[in-house]
């Protein structure tokens, strides 16, 4: 089985280049990680149901863990 390497956090993103932010994703997944990310781009925050659901648990934990990282919420005192 083929695999690819994929940065959870992009390194286009800012994210760093270590072991930590890999995962090895079969293709079809790896492809569906970058689409779901761009769903983000698109509206800059988590997209509604109807667009998350298209997509398996485990792109949409990998893919909200990555913009989790690269776009954290601010605290506020």
């Amino acid at each position: 089985m083929e695999l690819h390497r994929h940065h959870v956090w992009p390194l286009g993103e800012g994210g760093p280049d270590v072991a930590a932010n890999l995962r090895w994703l079969c293709p079809s997944t790896h492809a569906n990680a970058h689409k779901l990310w761009r769903e983000y781009e698109k509206r800059s925050t988590t997209p509604p149901w109807d667009v998350l659901r298209k997509y398996n648990k485990y792109t949409r934990d990998i893919v909200a863990l990555g913009w989790s990282q690269a776009h954290p919420t601010p605290v506020l005192f």
